[in-house]
């Protein structure tokens, strides 16, 4: 059993992180704004904003939690943002478009099961 108020706590330190992060990002890239506004999940607008700003161990856990939470959803977003070739499906193709990934499986008869 969590020690009483242990929560309460975690979230509060959640909670500072992510309007201190947030500030920081917008002072440094306003673009984030426009992602915003399209809805873009946190996981995404880190991995448009990651390359430019330099990845942090946070936004790693960002693209491994939305990753392990939610696949379908992660993959979805990322082609609808054309972003398929996040730094996450580099290095962990499973969670992203395999095929773009890796252009050469794409011709490989014995991983699509044609037989002919």
């Amino acid at each position: 059993m969590s020690k009483p108020g242990f929560s309460q706590y975690r979230t509060k330190i959640m909670v500072t992180y992510r309007q201190s992060a947030r500030a920081q990002d917008e002072e440094t890239h306003p673009l984030i704004k426009k992602f915003d506004s399209e809805n873009y999940p946190v996981a995404m607008r880190k991995s448009l904003i990651g390359p430019i700003a330099g990845l942090t161990p946070l936004y790693v856990a960002g693209y491994i939690y939305q990753a392990i939470v939610a696949p379908e959803e992660f993959t979805q977003r990322a082609h609808m943002s054309g972003n398929n070739l996040s730094p996450l499906t580099k290095a962990i193709p499973a969670y992203g478009n395999i095929w773009q990934t890796f252009p050469a499986l794409q011709h490989s008869s014995s991983i699509k099961g044609d037989t002919t």
